[in-house]
């Protein structure tokens, strides 16, 4: 099926942690991983991370990071994989602001 486009949708389904330090927030959580190319579910018990740094305003220099990993804790997405750890990036567009 080389070529073939899939889409996929993770949906959370138990938030276990959110740490906030400063301007720095870490969410984590359990997770099922969906193929909505053919409506099958392809992962229960995945985790997901999502960390998030505001970096003040007007928002431009926020950062975020996102991995998903299956239930063996092999890597399953990563927003910005550097070879050991998914690092956060500039948001595209938007602000976060941590309270």
């Amino acid at each position: 099926m080389s070529g073939l486009l899939r889409v996929y949708h993770v949906k959370g389904s138990v938030i276990t942690s959110l740490v906030l330090n400063g301007n720095k927030v870490t969410l984590k959580g359990t997770a099922t991983i969906y193929d909505i190319t053919n409506g099958s579910s392809l992962a229960g018990n995945a985790t997901f991370e999502v960390s998030i740094t505001d970096n003040g305003e007007p928002g431009s220099s926020d950062t975020i990071a996102i991995t998903i990993r299956d239930s063996a804790n092999a890597l399953w997405f990563s927003s910005n994989w550097n070879g050991l750890k998914t690092a956060e990036q500039l948001l595209a567009g938007g602000n976060i602001r941590v309270y």
